[in-house]
């Protein structure tokens, strides 16, 4: 947006590289904040404090007080140079080589002995998967301003930004379809063409336990009705399984799969869950947890 508007002005864009910041900046710097919004005051809201900033030397900007090391320059409008391939936070290299706009160095300024903060982005899981935590709030934000009872989202870092679970309430839901709305209501925002696979589990499924989100996907997913396709949806294209002409389209289906009871069925017919907490009387389950360890059991959570 704003390379369009230096562009439109016909003069080189003032630009700043910050290094090595407050952990808070990159966070901030991935979530969906809205246009006009200063991302400096959610940064200071966050931390309880204000930003610190300083005038740059060389352009008109300030940067982070407290950056490492701080690159100071323009971006040429019209100037460009051949630039990559690069490995993705998919953890393949899946950009293409391509043209884009040269950067002219001004100034480089830095603290005594700084330190050279770098994300090289590769397999999961990586440092910069970090967006998943910000990437799940504001999935968790649209659904929760669209009525829908969410519970809880989550992104697993080791899914690369490919896999959003939610748990939700669904006998809280007013709706007809909670699958359908979930699926209208994500991929039509901008952050839904980074979440191509979601996968809905029950509330009393927590959406950050591997082994019981996979539990309720093995166990409760209809292998047909289960799963519902959204196709034509507008995705990332950096996504690796993209046939050439998704990428180049930006267009392919989408997929939630559906890991929680049917609505239409009552409690009789749903089964019973066979865990500790579930089976056992209140005072069972104190008493064994109160001497799990003098039974002679390591100190692990019993479930």
């Amino acid at each position: 947006m704003h390379f369009a508007q230096w562009k439109e002005i016909g003069k080189p864009m003032p630009f700043a590289i910050a290094i090595g910041t407050d952990p808070l900046i990159p966070l901030v710097a991935s979530m969906a904040i809205p246009a006009g919004i200063n991302e400096a005051d959610v940064i200071g809201g966050l931390r309880g404090k204000p930003l610190e900033v300083v005038k740059g030397e060389t352009v008109d900007l300030f940067v982070p007080h407290n950056a490492e090391i701080v690159i100071e320059g323009t971006v040429d409008i019209d100037q460009t140079r051949s630039e990559g391939p690069f490995g993705e936070y998919t953890g393949y290299m899946t950009s293409t080589r391509k043209e884009q706009p040269v950067f002219h160095v001004s100034a480089l300024t830095h603290r005594d002995d700084p330190i050279l903060t770098v994300v090289c982005p590769g397999e999961p899981v990586d440092d910069h998967l970090c967006m998943s935590v910000s990437l799940a709030a504001d999935a968790l934000c649209v659904l929760r301003q669209n009525n829908i009872p969410v519970i809880m989202t989550y992104i697993p870092p080791i899914a690369a930004l490919h896999l959003l679970i939610i748990a939700v309430d669904k006998k809280a839901y007013q709706g007809n379809d909670i699958i359908q709305d979930i699926g209208q209501t994500i991929w039509s925002t901008k952050i839904g063409t980074l979440l191509p696979k979601i996968l809905v589990v029950d509330s009393d499924i927590d959406p950050t336990d591997t082994n019981k989100v996979l539990w309720s996907f093995a166990t409760k997913c209809h292998p047909q009705k289960g799963v519902v396709f959204f196709p034509s949806t507008v995705v990332f294209p950096l996504s690796p399984y993209l046939y050439p002409e998704e990428k180049k389209n930006r267009k392919c289906t989408t997929v939630i799969f559906d890991c929680t009871w049917p609505s239409d069925w009552n409690n009789d017919y749903i089964p019973q869950k066979g865990s500790f907490d579930s089976l056992w009387p209140k005072e069972i389950q104190e008493k064994v947890l109160s001497n799990w360890t003098d039974y002679g059991f390591s100190n692990y959570e019993v479930e």
